[in-house]
């Protein structure tokens, strides 16, 4: 649900940085655990020039209240009720081309890194990040490269990435040609007809099944329909 906020009491930490003189950041975080989120939005009210205006708890808010809030800065998560926020992520993007959108999770995933950055997000966080990498992103422009924070580069440095094997982090290695093919599955439809309905030969519509099966690590169409419908991709 979507959880409004007055200006939080600012924890007195230290920060690494300021802004420039006069900037403000309005800041939406979209996360739904409570007690991460309200600790976070602490965090980024103890930097100066940081306003935290909303809390969102579900992704298939996001879109409708981005509308009205128009913030400066998005916190979004990756695994959320409702929309994942990589499906948030693609949804938004276009509509507000100069916010900054940053993706705060425990996922480090090289893959799901790179889908991130394919869906042009401006930067990928740990949910470990350091307040001088808030601030950098926090205080970016849309122009700026994309962002990695510290504590991922240095695991990336070291071949420590950790892999996530559960179904958000499967899901959100799929392509948008494999999530269509499972809808068309769902659906009963044969490998033919898929192949005639996207315009794609049979034996590439048979190589996405396979890739399909064994990223999901699954055998059978009723396994798949199954897993579909729990992940909310049909």
């Amino acid at each position: 649900m979507f959880i409004t906020h007055t200006k939080l009491i600012a924890l007195n930490m230290p920060v690494t940085g300021s802004p420039e003189k006069n900037t403000q950041r309005n800041v939406v975080i979209v996360d739904d655990q409570n007690l991460f989120a309200e600790g976070f939005a602490r965090i980024l009210e103890g930097i100066p020039g940081v306003s935290v205006e909303s809390i969102i708890r579900d992704g298939n808010d996001v879109k409708e209240y981005l509308e009205v809030l128009q913030p400066d800065v998005l916190f979004l998560d990756l695994n959320l009720p409702g929309r994942n926020g990589l499906d948030v992520l693609r949804s938004i993007r276009d509509e507000h081309p100069r916010m900054i959108i940053a993706i705060l999770t425990v996922y480090e995933d090289q893959l799901l890194i790179n889908r991130v950055r394919e869906y042009n997000a401006n930067a990928f966080l740990s949910k470990d990040a350091s307040v001088e990498d808030l601030e950098k992103v926090i205080f970016s422009t849309s122009k700026d490269p994309f962002f990695i924070s510290t504590s991922l580069k240095n695991n990336q440095s070291s071949g420590s990435t950790e892999i996530f094997n559960d179904s958000f982090s499967i899901v959100g290695l799929l392509t948008t040609r494999e999530k269509e093919i499972i809808s068309l599955l769902v659906q009963g439809k044969s490998t033919e007809s898929i192949s005639r309905e996207l315009y794609i030969s049979f034996n590439t519509v048979k190589t996405h099944k396979k890739n399909i099966f064994s990223k999901l690590n699954l055998n059978k169409v009723p396994e798949l329909v199954r897993f579909a419908y729990e992940n909310n991709l049909v």
